[in-house]
């Protein structure tokens, strides 16, 4: 074999090892693991804070074709409960994504019991919402009896949507924040948040519209 032929063939294998190498080092450096989330190859990545984790790619091509659609769908109806936060609208039970959604149960509660380490979760509560323009969610942590919460990032439109931000400090409030960390709006990407810590939470004041869903966990009694 010629020399240049030789060579060429050395430095593609040492490219190849190079990059197979720099993925394992980003792979240990960011601790993240690849788990099957209802037909998805979800990258989930422990955040700054304990119990908190970013994943992306958090649904497969076809479901998040048709969840992300629900605001445009025109078989879903969107209401505000009293419980609702202002400008924002939620999902009623009888939509067509809304029923769709509850399929999702089963292979999102086998993901969550792996990546939390709670074996006995049963699930509690489904909810798409979208949130409009000047929305904002107070600082808060979420119930007790909730475990578990896996939020997920649809569809956006317009400028300055933000994503939610978890406070280090469980006293914090908006005129005493602390630290904190931001999972920033990104479709198709969310956060798992394991709530034995009650971390505190908000979202920022929007200028644009905002569609996720959420699933929530409690443990079986």
């Amino acid at each position: 074999m010629p020399v240049y032929a030789l060579f060429l063939v050395y430095t593609t294998l040492l490219s190849i090892t190079t990059e197979i190498l720099t993925f394992f080092a980003n792979l240990l450096n960011t601790g993240m693991t690849t788990y099957r989330i209802y037909g998805s190859d979800a990258q989930v990545v422990p955040a700054a804070y304990p119990n908190l984790w970013q994943v992306s790619n958090c649904f497969d091509s076809p479901t998040f074709g048709w969840m992300s659609q629900a605001f445009l769908n025109h078989h879903n109806q969107w209401t505000r409960p009293q419980d609702c936060l202002e400008y924002r609208l939620q999902l009623t039970p009888d939509s067509q994504t809304q029923r769709r959604a509850f399929d999702c149960w089963n292979g999102l509660t086998t993901a969550m019991k792996q990546i939390t380490g709670i074996p006995d979760l049963v699930p509690a509560e489904n909810k798409f919402w979208v949130d409009l323009p000047y929305f904002r969610c107070s600082y808060h942590p979420d119930s007790e009896r909730l475990v578990v919460t896996y939020q997920v990032y649809l569809w956006g439109y317009g400028g300055n949507i933000p994503g939610t931000s978890f406070c280090e400090s469980p006293d914090a409030t908006i005129f005493n924040p602390g630290n904190q960390i931001e999972i920033p709006f990104v479709p198709n990407t969310g956060y798992i948040n394991l709530n034995i810590d009650q971390k505190v939470h908000h979202v920022k004041p929007s200028d644009g519209m905002r569609l996720s869903a959420c699933w929530q966990w409690m443990r079986k009694v």
